[in-house]
């Protein structure tokens, strides 16, 4: 009798789906095949042995729009302020202004 390892005897309770084309599906059978694994365990394997890669931040650049980010929320809580106190009438310059300002922001990102 074979002994089963400790990853073969747990019970997998969950599952997952995810898409791929006819390509995919057919490189991953392949590839199972080649393995000579279970295309569950062949997936399963692949995947929780990959190590994903941390995407590059600009952490300085990242604080900047923070920054200007909360520049804006003040001012367009400054404007609403005064508008719901019925001190401007048209904010619509000021409003535009912050929409230009809140553009470039997404701009460099």
């Amino acid at each position: 009798m074979t002994r089963r390892s400790g990853s073969e005897n747990r019970v997998k309770r969950k599952t997952e789906y995810f898409r791929v084309s006819e390509e995919e599906k057919q490189q991953i059978l392949d590839n199972a095949t080649r393995a000579g694994k279970k295309t569950n365990d062949y997936i399963r394997s692949v995947l929780l042995s990959k190590r994903i890669k941390q995407p590059k931040v600009d952490h300085a650049a990242g604080l900047e729009i923070a920054q200007e980010l909360r520049r804006i929320g003040v001012n367009l809580n400054q404007l609403t302020k005064l508008a719901h106190m019925g001190l401007i009438d048209d904010c619509s310059v000021e409003l535009s202004k912050i929409r230009e300002v809140l553009q470039e922001s997404l701009r460099k990102l």
